[in-house]
């Protein structure tokens, strides 16, 4: 993964004092290295290709090669959960993302907490061994306040109502349901709507 540390391991069995095998490796991004195993930290994509070793022995010389991979890390991507009302009901953070493959992990709060008004972050945490970058995510928690609505002028029985309306007059507008749910005109009197 972008960032890790490239490892590479020449494992010998041949008789003989170390002192009496040299090593030559080659490798993508100008890479050379005179040394039995070397590391290269801080890999990026780069650093990606077929790394050659050239060793050499008293009674034998030979070549070995290895392909090296160095992905870019995945960003976790999620579904917003939209803005929750104070000590409302609130979601789970998902532990896998809808990216394809899923990346799975933690996430730091693990619960959403809607008991203080403001926005909140929780920051997503991948599994370890899995090359994805941490994530994070803004919850905005609103305050209570009482929904206000333009008052709808009289009408006579039998009239034509119009329509109770379908987003309030808040800063914030909100939406919701009423019940009953149409004006009646059917009777006269003051009819409450909710």
């Amino acid at each position: 993964c972008f960032g890790s540390t490239i490892n590479l391991t020449s494992v010998t069995n041949f008789p003989g004092a170390p002192s009496s095998l040299t090593y030559s490796w080659t490798g993508p991004n100008g890479f050379t290295s005179n040394l039995q195993n070397p590391t290269i930290p801080n890999s990026t994509p780069l650093d990606s290709g077929t790394y050659t070793l050239n060793y050499t022995t008293p009674n034998c010389n030979g070549t070995a090669t290895t392909l090296v991979i160095v992905n870019t890390p995945i960003n976790p991507a999620f579904t917003q959960i939209a803005p929750i009302c104070q000590n409302g009901a609130v979601s789970n953070l998902s532990t896998i993302s809808t990216n394809v493959p899923a990346i799975q992990g933690t996430w730091n709060p693990a619960l959403v907490s809607s008991a203080v008004v403001g926005t909140q972050t929780y920051t997503f945490t991948p599994n370890a061994g899995v090359c994805a970058n941490v994530a994070t995510m803004n919850i905005q928690i609103l305050p209570n306040e009482q929904v206000t609505f333009n008052q709808i002028s009289p009408f006579c029985i039998g009239d034509t109502p119009t329509a109770l309306p379908a987003t309030s007059t808040n800063n914030i507008a909100y939406t919701g349901t009423w019940s009953p749910a149409t004006i009646s005109t059917a009777v006269a009197g003051t009819a409450t709507y909710v």
